[in-house]
């Protein structure tokens, strides 16, 4: 990553969320040019490693894959639709990942990873949700590095289905992060991404996340909705 990417990192996580998406239209990150969705699928076609998660304020749940990606031969359907995942709409371009994660092909992970960990800022919000709720759907452990680093995006949606894909997953490596979401030391995460990491915890199951939900149950500060789901659970 170089010193500017970097830079920009830290000055995202300096915000807090919003529940307030942009305009689903709007082309406010979604500016460069169609011609671009070659460069894209070669990206893709290529072995893609996970980046770190390093985000401040969230502890990493896991290290960064190191080994290729295997990729199998993907449908023409997959082909069209991870084209459209750069569509200058970002109503086509949420579709088609929400379209990826149904028609079920492995081969759609790598450009869903790409989608989620946004590392150009190219990608709408509403996207970055859709792609990483199809990923929960794919239940595909290679989405587990990127999808913690999703939980930390700025948009509280974008960042809830990350969470919510991390338990459809299932993989308790993600408890340390979930733990972090719902202890929000730093006061950045909305109710609605703390409620779906308690769900998130529930689902996971295992020693931190049950000491995690009883503490959060106890706590008669805790938000109301919050505390019930702990409670219930």
């Amino acid at each position: 990553m170089s010193k500017k990417q970097i830079k920009q990192s830290k000055q995202a996580l300096n915000k807090r969320h919003s529940a307030i998406p942009p305009s689903v239209k709007s082309t406010a990150t979604l500016e460069k040019p169609k011609a671009e969705q070659a460069a894209v699928m070669k990206s893709i076609e290529a072995p893609v490693v996970v980046a770190k998660a390093t985000n401040a304020g969230v502890t990493p749940a896991v290290t960064a894959a190191s080994t290729p990606i295997a990729v199998s031969s993907p449908s023409e359907r997959a082909l069209q639709l991870i084209n459209q995942l750069r569509d200058l709409d970002a109503d086509v371009a949420s579709d088609a990942a929400t379209q990826l994660g149904a028609l079920g092909e492995a081969f759609a992970v790598p450009a869903l990873i790409q989608v989620v960990e946004n590392s150009e800022g190219y990608y709408h919000s509403v996207v970055r949700a859709a792609a990483s709720s199809s990923l929960g759907l794919l239940k595909d452990a290679r989405a587990v590095d990127v999808l913690v680093i999703g939980t930390r995006d700025e948009m509280a949606e974008a960042s809830a289905e990350a969470v919510r894909a991390l338990a459809s997953i299932g993989d308790a490596r993600a408890v340390d992060s979930l733990v972090e979401i719902v202890r929000n030391t730093d006061g950045f995460y909305v109710p609605v991404v703390r409620l779906a990491s308690v769900i998130a915890l529930a689902k996971l199951g295992g020693a931190a996340a049950k000491a995690e939900l009883a503490i959060v149950a106890a706590n008669e500060s805790e938000d109301p909705v919050v505390r019930q789901a702990a409670q219930s659970k």
